[in-house]
């Protein structure tokens, strides 16, 4: 064999011998399981105030911090919008901008009181500081309310709005703020987020919270079991005509004793508040569902689904705390404005996390041994998050209704799901091999001919 047949055959042999080992590789990079389709998202907010007038109407989440980081075989991608003092209702947010409507120069307009992100691109880190950027001739005013959003290779997204105080008509607080923070790192894919205010005050009084702390966070790691997901909530010193409660987590606490939020007892406590308000023209609920909330009843979007996967790649929760809802004294409520009603979402928090396979996607790794199924879409057939349930009954608790399920043929509607099974390991060995023979054999009879040609 001359020198050139040598050098071909060990070149030759060099490639057979890397394509063997990238598969190997790519089977222990993927051993995290986030090599495939892999988002996380977040959203809290600790007040949301809507105006009847009689629309819909107002300042909407105050501060508001809403994100989403996404990574495919394709690339990654990071955004997120921090709003502070208010992230505006779609309703509102014109007249914000140009109140007067008279201005024909967009840029003598209101800036927008948020920071917007979004990566790759040119927004990867944004501040906004209210009063100050809202205008060029507001520079010099020292900023109330702080928003930063942060988006970055990895893929994450950093969001964080704070206010010193909010002021509105029939509503005001101290410190609020929000934070969300997506990201992978350490083989697991997170999404955190966190909403707090205090000193919270409804219709000049009527209703007063000493604060609101609520928290969600999310994890996945792709593998069975490697998912988690958990809600906090504490509302504290709720006050309402001389009934004063408070909520921690799953419990209602009054006085030295606390009874399940959402049972009888809980649900006695909440009436008697409710009586109380009957002068008022105020009432207060406990949020049972909040999906309806995160955008108000004009724009509420679908309920997003939330739990937890057992093979590991889906985990979601989201939690409220209170709503009030108040017929506005005159006392409180300026001339040039006379809504019919002021409605309050009390805290507001959301988190999900998934990591699945790539629709459509294929690569060298799925040669190589490993037990990982591969499916189009994720599992339909999540458990929800189980919570800590210490009941101490004050009365008797009636039995409640079971949840309905929706009947399998309406799932299947929604969604085809084919559930592929990976090829063993020896089989998959031995076509890696006899394809790489193939190819090399091929690859010898080309090049031989084209020496004889030539």
């Amino acid at each position: 064999m001359n020198s050139g047949m040598k050098r071909l055959a060990l070149g030759l042999v060099a490639l057979l011998l890397g394509m063997m080992i990238v598969p190997l590789v790519s089977s222990v990079s993927s051993a995290d399981g986030l090599d495939g389709l892999v988002t996380a998202e977040a959203e809290s907010y600790a007040l949301r105030v809507e105006y009847d007038i009689p629309l819909p109407a107002g300042p909407g989440t105050i501060p508001h911090t809403v994100g989403e980081t996404r990574r495919t075989s394709a690339g990654e991608n990071a955004k997120g919008v921090a709003g502070a003092p208010t992230h505006f209702d779609a309703v509102v947010a014109g007249e914000y901008v140009n109140p007067n409507h008279e201005i024909s120069d967009p840029k003598k307009y209101n800036r927008l009181p948020q920071a917007e992100c979004f990566y790759p691109g040119d927004l990867v880190d944004v501040a906004f500081g209210f009063p100050t950027d809202t205008r060029d001739e507001t520079k010099a005013v020292p900023p109330v309310s702080h928003a930063t959003a942060e988006c970055n290779a990895g893929p994450r997204s950093q969001l964080d709005g704070s206010v010193d105080h909010y002021a509105g008509v029939g509503v005001s607080a101290d410190n609020l703020e929000s934070t969300s923070f997506m990201r992978t790192e350490k083989g697991a894919d997170k999404s955190d987020t966190s909403a707090h205010a205090s000193n919270i005050s409804i219709a000049g009084g009527v209703v007063t919270i000493g604060g609101v702390d609520i928290s969600s966070a999310s994890s996945v790691t792709g593998q069975k079991g490697g998912a988690a997901t958990s809600t906090r909530v504490s509302v504290h010193d709720v006050r309402v005509a001389g009934v004063r409660f408070s909520i921690a987590d799953d419990q209602l606490v009054a006085g030295s004793q606390q009874v399940p939020l959402f049972g009888n007892a809980g649900q006695a406590v909440i009436d008697q508040a409710n009586t109380a308000l009957v002068a008022s023209g105020c009432r207060i609920d406990v949020i049972d569902n909040p999906g309806r909330y995160p955008q108000g009843y004009l724009f509420a979007r679908p309920t997003p689904k939330t739990g937890l996967a057992e093979d590991g790649t889906f985990a979601a929760s989201m939690r409220a705390g209170l709503l009030v809802v108040c017929d506005l004294p005159q006392n409180v409520t300026p001339k040039e404005f006379t809504p019919e009603r002021v409605q309050v979402v009390v805290g507001f928090a959301y988190s999900a996390a998934s990591a699945t396979a790539d629709p459509g996607g294929f690569g060298l790794g799925d040669l190589t041994n490993g037990d990982q199924s591969v499916g189009a879409l994720p599992s339909l057939d999540v458990a929800v998050a189980p919570t800590p349930d210490t009941p101490v009954a004050l009365a008797p608790e009636t039995p409640t209704a079971p949840t309905k399920h929706r009947p399998a043929s309406t799932l299947a509607k929604q969604a085809r799901f084919v559930a592929v099974t990976p090829l063993d390991g020896v089989t998959r060995t031995t076509l890696l091999v006899v394809c790489a023979v193939a190819w090399l054999v091929i690859t010898h009879l080309g090049l031989s001919r084209l020496r004889r040609t030539s």
